[in-house]
């Protein structure tokens, strides 16, 4: 007899009709029933041994799975009691079972009968009896997983050749034949620096060294018998090397050097721009005005006392530029002083005409004038709006 899935060991112990899954097999007890059990026992529409009997409105005695639709029925109880009692053999002794219990056992026997068919749990669509299955996972499944005795690393069975031929903890020989052996995971070190018979250059090829790619082996024969030449190299750069900075040391003082001059130019003006300094252009100053006969009603540079202020007043010439400071300065009487207060002051430039120059009478003049305004504050603050 051929074993059954797990998923349908219901139909192992009960008779399959057309549409459905009725009594109890006849073949499963333990003895033949009688003529009158065979009357009172056995279900008139599957033939099956009574499974939960019902009494229809016929009178017919049938299992509760053979009611037709919208047949009325009232349970047999007598009967089953009777049914579940009787002795009966797993159905699948022909295969070696040799459970035998009541008949009401029997589903419950098939879940866990060695004898059914189950399908691998792994996936790998084999199907095995479940006495097999335990071997069948750990021995011949082909979706079954090992361990790899090198690293540790879990995989499936199918995989660990693959496995093998990459893992970092197998050992293997050198490439290059130099005749080690050690973990794939060290591999790629010992072929860069350390295997003998890796192609290298020399180290002073930078320094100029020619000798080109050799193993390593030949290497240190090259480097000890070219160890002057190496030496003369690596001076003769570090020579070089000196020369260079030299070099740049020189350009970068020469840079200082000029970055230190604008400095002072930028503090000049900004020193000017804290003085409340007023410019402006006058077209042709140079030639309007001869520098040696400048008269001026106030010096270049004088304090001047306006009630009670102390006030500084300058002026400068820059090619075209005048530039005119006027600033308060510390006096004994600041304390009592208003602050800020305004300040105006006219400037006038005379150049009197040059007594040797006959286009020019001697008392012909030019005369530059421009008037401007101040408003001066304490001169603990030194600053100044400017209208």
């Amino acid at each position: 007899m051929a074993n059954y899935k797990a998923d349908s060991v219901v139909s192992l112990c009960r008779v399959e009709v057309e549409d459905r899954v009725g009594g109890y097999r006849k073949d499963l007890l333990m003895e033949n029933l009688s003529e009158r059990d065979e009357l009172f026992l056995v279900c008139s529409r599957c033939s099956g041994i009574l499974r939960e009997a019902c009494t229809v409105g016929s009178g017919e005695q049938v299992c509760v799975d053979c009611i037709k639709e919208n047949e009325q029925s009232l349970p047999n109880l007598q009967v089953r009691n009777t049914v579940i009692k009787l002795k009966c053999r797993c159905p699948l002794s022909q295969n070696g079972c040799e459970w035998s219990d009541e008949l009401k056992h029997c589903e419950e026997h098939l879940e866990t009968c060695q004898q059914v068919l189950v399908k691998c749990q792994l996936g790998c669509e084999v199907v095995v009896t479940r006495a097999e299955e335990k071997s069948h996972l750990s021995e011949t499944c082909v979706l079954r997983t090992v361990k790899c005795e090198h690293c540790g690393i879990v995989c499936v069975v199918g995989e660990i050749n693959e496995h093998s031929g990459l893992c970092p903890q197998v050992a293997v020989e050198c490439d290059l034949g130099c005749g080690e052996q050690m973990k794939r995971e060290h591999l790629e070190k010992h072929l860069t620096s350390e295997c003998e018979e890796g192609m290298v250059a020399c180290p002073y090829e930078k320094y100029g060294c020619d000798f080109g790619e050799v193993t390593r082996r030949e290497l240190k024969s090259h480097l000890q018998e070219r160890k002057e030449m190496h030496t003369e190299m690596r001076l003769k750069s570090m020579e070089d090397q000196i020369k260079k900075q030299d070099a740049l040391i020189a350009y970068l003082m020469k840079r200082v050097v000029a970055l230190e001059n604008q400095n002072q130019l930028m503090e000049v003006k900004l020193e000017k721009k804290d003085k409340d300094v007023l410019n402006w252009e006058i077209d042709n100053m140079i030639a309007n005005l001869n520098f040696e006969t400048i008269i001026m009603k106030v010096p270049s540079s004088q304090v001047l006392h306006v009630c009670g202020y102390n006030v500084r007043f300058g002026w400068w010439i820059e090619g075209t530029l005048l530039s005119i400071d006027m600033y308060a300065i510390t006096g004994d009487k600041d304390e009592d002083l208003e602050w800020p207060f305004r300040a105006s002051c006219t400037t006038r430039f005379i150049r009197y005409s040059d007594p040797g120059n006959s286009l020019v009478t001697r008392n012909s003049s030019v005369e530059l004038k421009r008037k401007f305004t101040h408003i001066l504050k304490n001169p603990c603050c030194r600053i100044a709006s400017v209208d």
